[in-house]
């Protein structure tokens, strides 16, 4: 017997301010679509603004880690025609590129009746938090170049230079610091860590 869900709880992104991380909440009262999204978005700029990051830097980060064929719909899909190529036909400036994740997958819950996407969202985005506290500054590099090449902000090929407001910037006073990294990170080990679910 297959039984058919008949109505969905809506769902909001909000922040959970004790760890600085975002999770899904319900809403006691249902939102209008344009103020789940901005409700959502809020929660994650509020997350990213409590770095020393530029929000950008850390925006593009999370779609250099979302950005994959091999991610759920609607931001994966075929390797010619990954679902977040859309962003690339739509107005694909930085200001969108946090609204186009998160629109995405609100679209998906209530198309798809299932939080896949909302919940690899809200993962990405605490995964992209967790690697700015812990100072993988060539890991978030690296994510933020992918996603920049492939939200069409700079050629996929050639050389390219990150500008000078989203080079890392470490948590706490760099010069007052000495940082041992005696395990460092890779884009390909993240992947895998990431994809069997587990915390780096």
């Amino acid at each position: 017997m297959v039984v058919y869900q008949t109505s969905l709880s809506p769902l909001i992104i909000t922040k959970n301010e004790a760890t600085n991380t975002i999770q899904l909440s319900t809403c006691a009262t249902p939102f209008l679509f344009f103020q789940t999204i901005a409700v959502s978005v809020n929660a994650v700029l509020s997350c990213f603004l409590s770095t020393r990051a530029h929000p950008h830097r850390l925006t593009y980060c999370t779609a250099g880690l979302m950005f994959r064929a091999t991610s759920p719909l609607p931001y994966g899909g075929s390797k010619r025609f990954p679902g977040y190529s859309e962003f690339l036909s739509s107005d694909n400036s930085n200001n969108q590129l946090l609204e186009f994740l998160v629109s995405c997958a609100v679209k998906s819950y209530w198309k798809f009746r299932g939080t896949h996407a909302l919940s690899f969202l809200v993962e990405s985005v605490n995964k992209v938090l967790a690697l700015q506290v812990s100072g993988e500054k060539d890991v978030l590099d690296e994510l933020m170049m992918k996603g920049m090449k492939k939200s069409g902000q700079i050629p996929w090929f050639g050389p390219a230079q990150i500008p000078a407001h989203l080079r890392h910037q470490f948590e706490g006073r760099e010069e007052e610091c000495v940082y041992f990294t005696p395990v460092r990170l890779s884009i390909k080990g993240l992947e895998q860590v990431f994809v069997a679910g587990k915390r780096p």
